[in-house]
């Protein structure tokens, strides 16, 4: 390199060219700087950007699988716990992949219970709003906050250790609220990979900044030092001019050789006509190079073409700048060609003349016609497509767009129609966030989405719509097409007929749970009640026979359906022609009541039920109308124990006048026994007492009353007179009880002596004709063993006389079964426990089972043979000791034989 003079050096750095190129250097690199600045400020904002719209769409997508489950819920085909249950094992199955690897959608309650933690399946069901970041920050206290205050999702960030690292990492977290449930899910993601690559990204800046400002300075450099060896070498150039233009006279030799054969067609213009032609020229007209020059460039253009090739050739002499010709059409003796030609000004024997370089474009033109024709098929079916379409190309902007997408974007109004805007601007992509998907196609890659909602805040006319994506690559290379077909199918009216589907299909399902409901409550009504129940067809098959039917006739359901009536159950063959008359008449038949003799499975031992007996039932016949055929339905009902409480009632009837009549009988009778006792005691009185009136009496009869009183002793009067009055005095007794039973009873409580009330009922029960009839009560020997200290019990005496005297009368009854064996003893025993007296009635009659035991307290439960008992005593018993006094009544087994009835009454 030749060195630099330092007195040229130094003048080269005072020029002003020389200042105005170091000012642009600073600028330059001033510039620069900003730009980088801009860059490192750009990155981190699309990196986040990004990384927010990743997780706003995980957490969506988590969402949207959700909302089928929220609807029946809201619906109320679920309940709350159990659409719980279905989001979380769904949010449970949601895995995708993360910068860490695998990443989740978490769900916590608005407590704190942590629903679903994929990853730490432990925290489930735990409540974690103890859980703190790096900073002591309670991240589910936070996330809670940050889902109640966005209803459409939030973001928040905090300091947390990934699994796979022992230092904390900035953690970006969205959360989206699910009122429905009281809980939120959301997603997170570490951002350490994005400000790694900040970093890195600085770092690099940083290294291109450093090598872009030394690259300016050397380039400065060199081109100061350019310069100075140019001042330099300016002096050289003038001594060897005169040099070089002896050379080019050598050159211009070897460069007609090169036109000669150059493969483009190269012609000199002068004054309109061709000067030079070299031999391409000649092959592209087709004629021989020799008969071209001299003759006018025009005449061998297309006439359209010549007024603009003939007007850039005038202005290209005057010396305008016109840059590359426009391709032009020349006619050839096979036809018009195409060609392309750039045109130079320049001296051709001193005089100004145009340097025009040919290329043969004619393949190339013709395929671009066809590309053209093709291209014009292509945007006729794009204009008549049924469907929204547009082109999107590789700089984002969306072009070519037919009738049916300006329409849906409401442009062909708004906008004027416009041929192109950008992706950026469209409304659909903006609201569903699609520019990955569409740099996905850019890339190369066919996309087809499924359908998508638009609401209304989306669509140009306010309503919401259904729309489904597909974008193809068009022409270019793999992986880089020249455009991207853009389709938006709107399916908003399959979408709503489907919805409309849909919601028939949840009513029709509702209609079904609802028919369900009335036929299992149906059943549940006819297998609940009491009366047998028979439905039969036309053909009298039985159609339905309740679980009643099957234990009045003893036949099962599934035995019986579609059999004849009378071959399920011969003795309804009596019930159908009253069930024929129902359908006939089509209105009910009044219920016939109808006596079935029955007999029943018992022994011949004494103790047990009788082999007699009878069924009484209410028999109602009912039509039913099906829609096609008229069926029947036969009503059994078993009024055999009502039938019993009529008869009962018949017998309460004559027993009350009977008792009315005995109450007459009574009053009558004691008023001769009131005649009776008082006569025997003026009898004693006149007779056996020592009285003065009785003395003067018998001495005015001239007798010694001493002597008479004597007689009266030797004869024993006074006993006889004794006798007569304890009689009487009996018989009042006994008139008195008699008065006392017959009377209403007295629900009043007062203190009563259990023992006199004992004996009371013990006179009464010797009278009681029945048991005489049965049973000679004289002959049983009753043992009393009552305690003396036993205190008075609040009770209605009247009630407690009834019961004890149906005891005895029971145990009077049950001692006259015996036919041998030890004498007929009734034992009494009173005795005070705790908080109870206590009242034993015993017998060593034969005893009772312990099914008789059992079932002896039942209304109309009887041992004896019809006619002789109603069942009624114990029951009455029971009702009295256990309902009216709050007391105990057992029946226990004697240990010596025999029977116990064990009745225990509240001392308070």
């Amino acid at each position: 390199m030749n060195a630099i003079p330092p007195r040229t050096l130094a003048s080269l750095l005072r020029s002003p060219p020389v200042r105005r190129l170091w000012l642009l250097l600073v600028l330059a690199c001033a510039v620069f700087t900003l730009f980088l600045l801009h860059a490192v400020h750009t990155f981190w904002e699309t990196a986040e950007t990004y990384r927010r719209s990743h997780l706003r769409e995980m957490v969506l997508l988590a969402r949207n699988q959700v909302q089928p489950v929220l609807d029946e819920l809201a619906a109320g085909a679920y309940g709350r716990d159990h659409a719980l249950v279905l989001v979380r094992e769904r949010v449970r199955t949601m895995i995708f992949n993360d910068t860490h690897g695998p990443n989740y959608i978490f769900m916590s309650g608005y407590d704190g219970t942590v629903l679903v933690q994929p990853y730490n399946r432990l925290m489930e069901g735990r409540s974690g709003l103890d859980l703190r970041d790096a900073n002591g920050v309670a991240i589910i206290v936070e996330l809670i906050r940050t889902a109640q205050a966005n209803p459409d999702g939030g973001y928040f960030s905090y300091l947390y250790t990934p699994p796979d690292s022992s230092e904390p990492e900035e953690k970006l977290s969205f959360v989206l609220p699910i009122p429905e449930l009281a809980c939120y899910i959301g997603t997170g993601s570490y951002l350490g990979d994005v400000h790694a690559g900040e970093r890195r990204y600085i770092l690099a800046t940083a290294a291109l900044a450093v090598t872009v400002f030394v690259l300016l300075g050397l380039t400065f450099v060199t081109a100061l030092g350019a310069l100075a060896r140019r001042g330099a070498e300016l002096e050289r150039e003038v001594e060897e001019r005169k040099a070089t233009e002896q050379r080019l006279a050598a050159a211009e030799l070897k460069y007609r050789s090169i036109f000669q054969n150059a493969q483009e067609g190269i012609a000199v213009i002068q004054d309109g006509l061709l000067r030079f032609v070299n031999p391409r020229i000649g092959e592209i007209l087709r004629r021989p190079a020799e008969e071209l020059v001299g003759t006018p460039f025009t005449d061998h253009l297309h006439p359209a073409d010549r007024p603009v090739a003939r007007d850039r050739y005038i202005r290209r002499l005057n010396g305008a700048p016109l840059g590359t010709y426009p391709p032009v059409r020349i006619c050839a003796p096979d036809g018009e060609r195409w060609v392309f030609g750039t045109g130079v000004l320049l001296e051709w024997d001193g005089r100004p003349a145009v340097l025009v370089m040919l290329t043969d474009i004619t393949d190339l033109k013709k395929a671009e016609q066809a590309l053209h024709a093709r291209e014009q098929q292509f945007r006729a079916v794009l204009t008549q497509a049924p469907f929204a379409m547009a082109l999107l190309h590789p700089d984002g902007t969306l072009r070519e767009a037919n009738a049916e997408w300006l329409a849906l974007h409401g442009l062909a109004e708004a906008t004027g129609n416009p041929a192109v805007y950008t992706l950026g601007q469209d409304r659909y992509v903006l609201h569903a966030g699609l520019h990955g998907l569409a740099q996905a196609a850019l890339a190369g890659e066919a996309i087809a989405t499924e359908p998508l909602e638009f609401p209304p805040d989306a669509t140009p006319d306010g309503q919401t719509r259904w729309m489904a994506l597909r974008l193809y690559p068009v022409g270019g290379a793999p992986g880089k097409p020249d455009a991207v077909a853009f389709n938006l199918n709107d399916l908003t009216v399959l979408m709503e007929s489907e919805r409309e589907r849909q919601a028939l299909l949840a009513d029709l399902s509702r209609a079904n749970r609802a028919l369900s409901r009335a036929q299992r409550h149906l059943k549940g009504v006819l297998d609940a009640m009491p009366s047998a129940i028979v439905v039969a067809d036309a053909a009298d098959r039985v159609v339905l026979w309740n679980p009643a039917a099957e234990r009045r006739f003893g036949v099962a359901a599934p035995s019986a359906h579609g059999r004849p009536l009378v071959e399920v159950a011969p003795e309804l063959a009596r019930h159908l022609p009253r069930l024929h008359a129902a359908r006939r008449g089509g209105a009910a038949v009044p219920p016939e009541r109808v006596v079935t003799p029955v007999e029943l499975p018992a022994g011949s031992q004494p103790g047990t039920l009788s082999r007699e007996s009878r069924r009484v039932e209410d028999v109602t016949a009912i039509p039913l109308e099906t829609g096609e055929e008229m069926w029947g339905i036969l009503r059994l009902d078993d009024v055999s124990e009502r039938a019993a409480m009529e008869d009962l009632m018949v017998q309460a009837e004559k027993m009350a006048s009977v008792g009315g009549l005995a109450a007459g009988m009574a009053h009558e009778i004691n008023n001769p026994l009131g005649g009776i006792l008082q006569g025997v005691q003026n009898l004693r009185r006149r007779l056996l007492d020592d009285l003065p009136a009785n003395r003067a009496a018998a001495e005015r009869q001239g007798m010694d009353f001493d002597r008479i009183a004597a007689y009266a002793e030797e004869r024993r009067i006074g006993g006889l007179l004794d006798g007569i009055r304890e009689s009487g005095e009996r018989a009042t007794r006994i008139v008195a009880n008699m008065l006392t039973f017959s009377r209403r009873s007295d629900p009043s409580r007062v203190p009563v002596q259990i023992n006199d009330l004992l004996e009371r009922t013990l006179e009464l029960a010797v009278t009681d004709y029945s048991l005489a009839r049965n049973y000679d009560f004289k002959r049983i020997t009753v043992v009393r063993r009552y305690d003396p200290q036993l205190p008075p019990v609040r009770c209605s005496a009247s009630e407690m006389e009834q019961v004890f005297l149906n005891l005895f009368k029971n145990a009077a009854q049950a001692l006259a079964l015996r036919d041998d064996g030890p004498p007929p003893v009734l034992t009494l025993t009173t005795a005070v426990e705790v908080a109870h007296l206590r009242i034993e009635v015993a017998d060593n009659g034969p005893g009772m089972s312990p099914e008789l035991r059992r079932r002896a307290f039942e209304p109309f439960f009887t041992t004896r043979e019809a006619g002789a008992g109603t069942g009624l005593g114990l029951s009455v018993a029971y009702f009295i000791v256990v309902t009216n006094h709050k007391g105990t009544i057992t029946i226990e087994e004697a240990p010596e034989g025999g029977a116990v009835v064990v009745v225990r009454l509240p001392l308070a």
